[in-house]
Parts: structure tokens; sequence; C-alpha cells
């Protein structure tokens, strides 16, 4: 008969609701904690991307100078060989 009494009912109830609040913000809060990584997550692999993308432009970059800087100049002699005609024409008139 202690199961029917109407305090035992209103405990248990009580602590039912309790258990559900607690399950509930327990649930809450795992839904956002899941939409926080999901976020986290594309954050990234957008970092990684840009991490990628600038040191690929590094290299490239580095690999520029390095030619520029070890190639012969050949506009050096072109320039020469233009202003000689130059001269011959002037000559000429």
């Amino acid at each position: 008969m202690d199961q029917w009494n109407i305090e035992n009912l209103k405990d248990r109830a009580r602590r039912l609701t309790e258990e559900a609040k607690s399950i509930s913000t327990d649930l809450q809060y795992a839904l956002k904690l899941k939409d926080k990584r999901k976020e986290d997550d594309v954050t990234k692999k957008i970092c990684i991307a840009c991490a990628i993308i600038s040191g690929i432009i590094l290299f490239c970059g580095l690999a520029y100078c390095v030619y520029r800087f070890l190639a012969p100049d050949y506009l050096e002699d072109y320039d020469d060989y233009e202003d000689e005609e130059d001269e011959d024409i002037a000559d000429e008139d």
C-alpha cells in the first residue's frame, strides 16, 4: 500500500521531472557542442587550405626570385645593338 501513497507518488514525479530536465539540459548541451564542432571543423579546413595556398605562392615567388637572380640579362645586349642602328640611320640623313 505504500506505493499508492500520495506523498510517494509526488516524490517520484518530482524526481522524474528533475531527471527529465537534467537529460534535456544535457541533450541541449550536446547539440550545441556538436554544432560548434562542425563550425570548428569548417574553420580548420579553411585555415589548412589557406596555409597550403600561401605556401605554394611563397614557393613560386622564391623560385621566381632565384630565377631572376641567376638568369643572364640578354636585354643589355639588345639595347646596345639597337643604339648602333639609330646612329647609322642618323648618319645617312
